[in-house]
């Protein structure tokens, strides 16, 4: 079933990046994509709570550039939008459902595997409905937020407005790490929703990232939490048709030769495939990886990556 589910929007994406790359033309009508989720929800909802939130899912922006190449993230996040808005849209009734139904049936944590698919729908279903219905959907997350008695609640009410410019996003993530700056692990968490949301400010929001107190370059957990997330979780942001995100990630590579070579050479995993990538991005790309190959003297490490990358 999930397969099942993950091939029908493979052929949405499909169809939405044909349009995306056509001059003047429409994203196509997704009705019977729409009606194919309704049918899962109703008949998975009361049943198989933990299978529905994977297959309404939609795939990874990695599983679909790996099937278009070359790849213009642009084109991809652009299609995801699409998708996104017309699942929102043609299905509010069924998001109001599932948050409802599947709200927490006791007020104490639970792990028990129905407490924890509830939780995914529950957190699904809140994402579409900011999307359907800003007002009725920020009530709603602010409520959670505010409410919410574990973790995974607090976190599926910041997705839920993450790349919005809405208020309540920066009130969510001064509260979140108010409430647990003193957890390693789950500051490095708050920095890595950041860095993954596909937000147009993106790269000026992990600049400004760097400079927050709990941020320290020589703290590899840090750098991998932030500057690791917006290059291998981020496709849109760090793949923006500026190159922004490539130069960001390469001064920072460049800043880690002599601190640690070693979490700098995995950050540029994402520019290995550049040649993938549109013309465009791929210039740019190879422009950053040949910058850093003349930045000076090289760890063994960072050289390695960079001269395999670009004469590979």
């Amino acid at each position: 079933q999930w397969d099942a589910g993950q091939t029908l929007m493979m052929h949405a994406f499909d169809r939405g990046l044909k349009a995306a790359v056509t001059p003047n033309t429409p994203m196509p009508d997704e009705t019977s994509l729409v009606d194919a989720l309704r049918n899962m929800i109703n008949n998975l909802k009361s049943t198989k709570r933990a299978l529905l939130a994977h297959m309404l899912t939609l795939p990874d922006d990695s599983i679909i550039a790996a099937a278009h190449q070359p790849t213009n993230p642009s084109a991809i996040h652009a299609v995801r939008n699409a998708l996104e808005s017309a699942i929102a849209f043609g299905l509010k009734d069924e998001w109001t459902s599932l948050y409802k139904d599947n709200a927490p049936t006791s007020p104490d944590f639970s792990l028990e595997p129905d407490a924890v698919a509830r939780r995914a729908l529950r957190n699904i279903a809140l994402f579409y409905l900011t999307k359907a219905m800003p007002a009725e959907g920020f009530g709603l997350a602010k409520s959670q937020y505010e409410h919410a008695t574990n973790m995974t609640d607090r976190l599926g009410a910041i997705k839920a407005v993450i790349e919005t410019s809405d208020p309540l996003r920066d009130d969510f993530l001064k509260d979140f790490y108010g409430r647990f700056q003193q957890h390693p692990l789950v500051v490095d968490k708050w920095f890595m929703v950041q860095a993954s949301a596909a937000r147009p400010t993106i790269v000026h929001d992990i600049k400004a990232l760097m400079e927050h107190p709990a941020f320290g370059i020589k703290n590899p957990n840090r750098v991998r939490a932030l500057i690791g997330a917006f290059a291998m979780r981020n496709m849109a942001g760090f793949h923006h048709p500026s190159g922004d995100g490539y130069k960001l990630v390469a001064d920072v590579v460049i800043q880690l030769n002599t601190i640690n070579p070693q979490v700098g050479a995995r950050l540029l995993m994402p520019m290995r495939q550049w040649k993938t990538f549109t013309p465009e991005l791929a210039d740019k790309m190879k422009a950053e990886l040949t910058r850093i190959l003349h930045s000076g003297d090289l760890s063994p490490d960072i050289f390695e990556v960079v001269s395999k990358t670009l004469n590979g």
